[in-house]
């Protein structure tokens, strides 16, 4: 722990006045300090004229002079003013007249007090935020703190810190930042967090069919269904569908029903054109679509509407005799038997 020279050393001890400038006789001074005499051997033979002893008295006054000034800074916390020391520099203190001065500018050769090249620091209030004056600085570990209201923070102290924050232009935020939430209807250039986001797609779904004023139709994505974009539109004379990049044709409407069938020869009415029924006929007796009569093999009854396998399938004859082999696919009932005995047969279409 530092000592507080309360008493000078050697206060009431014998001591001798130490001269500032260099001895004639080689005595010790503050400009030479012990010199080269007092290393002569005082018990030379012959002995040494110049041989000096260190002396007692003059050491007590040395370390009496050094103590004493240390007690005046430890007291009062700044020198004695002395003109010897003159000129003092900027921002020196000094104690005068029992005021505490400090030099305003370099070179100062006035007496503080004389003029305004001094101010009195006891003149000058502590500094407060409406009244300038003096104030401490904040260390770095008060500044990164932020609890202390009385000391001044210096750009030193506050850069360190400041670039440890993300920049005002083009921050990369790390960890989870967040933001204030909007308004629903803010559309300024305000930052969006992920609930305002959440709110404004709810918000816009809820409003999705008010808004478009009918029920839309889902396009794709049912059972045997491509995902190909459709395309319909009205080309002036038809409603006119494309899938993808490939035409389709006009619909076929009440409006040009007449027409298209008309045209491509399909059934007009109760008229049979002439490419339907070439076709049914060209397509053979046992073709999908195609009829017969038929009874059960395995005896079971038959309804309208049951779906049974040729193999089941017997052709039969007006009078319901089996004079034929089994049909080939898959057949649907337009009727009833009870196959359990010989004649009975009835319609059947097949169906695959």
């Amino acid at each position: 722990m530092t000592k507080y020279f309360g008493t000078p050393f050697a206060n009431t001890g014998d001591r001798d006045v130490i001269p500032d400038s260099t001895q004639p006789d080689g005595s010790v001074s503050y400009a030479a300090g012990f010199g080269f005499d007092y290393e002569r051997d005082l018990n030379s033979t012959p002995p040494d004229p110049d041989a000096k002893a260190v002396p007692r008295a003059g050491t007590n006054g040395i370390l009496y002079d050094i103590t004493d000034a240390l007690r005046a800074l430890q007291r009062f916390g700044a020198p004695e003013y002395f003109p010897a020391a003159a000129p003092y520099a900027i921002n020196s203190m000094v104690r005068h007249s029992n005021v505490v001065w400090r030099s305003l500018i370099d070179n100062n050769n006035s007496v503080p007090g004389s003029d305004g090249n001094w101010t009195a620091i006891s003149s000058v209030p502590i500094a407060s935020e409406m009244t300038a004056g003096i104030i401490e600085i904040a260390t770095a570990a008060g500044t990164a703190t932020g609890a202390d209201g009385t000391r001044a923070v210096t750009p030193a102290g506050l850069k360190p810190l400041l670039d440890a924050k993300a920049p005002i232009a083009s921050p990369g935020l790390t960890g989870n930042p967040t933001a204030p939430t909007q308004n629903d209807s803010d559309s300024s250039t305000r930052l969006a967090n992920t609930q305002w986001v959440r709110i404004r797609i709810a918000n816009a779904l809820a409003g999705y069919q008010a808004a478009l004023g009918f029920v839309p139709v889902q396009q794709g994505g049912g059972i045997g269904q491509a995902n190909n974009k459709l395309y319909i539109g009205w080309d002036g004379g038809g409603l006119r569908l494309q899938v993808d990049g490939s035409p389709q044709g006009q619909f076929l409407t009440d409006v040009n029903g007449d027409a298209k069938v008309s045209g491509y020869g399909y059934i007009k009415s109760s008229a049979v054109s002439g490419l339907v029924m070439p076709a049914v006929a060209a397509a053979g007796h046992t073709a999908i679509g195609t009829f017969g009569f038929f009874s059960r093999v395995s005896g079971a009854t038959s309804a309208p509407g049951d779906i049974v396998s040729g193999a089941d399938l017997r052709w039969t004859n007006g009078d319901g005799r089996r004079d034929g082999g089994n049909p080939p696919g898959v057949w649907r009932c337009h009727g009833s038997s009870d196959g359990s005995t010989e004649g009975q047969s009835t319609l059947w279409q097949r169906v695959s």
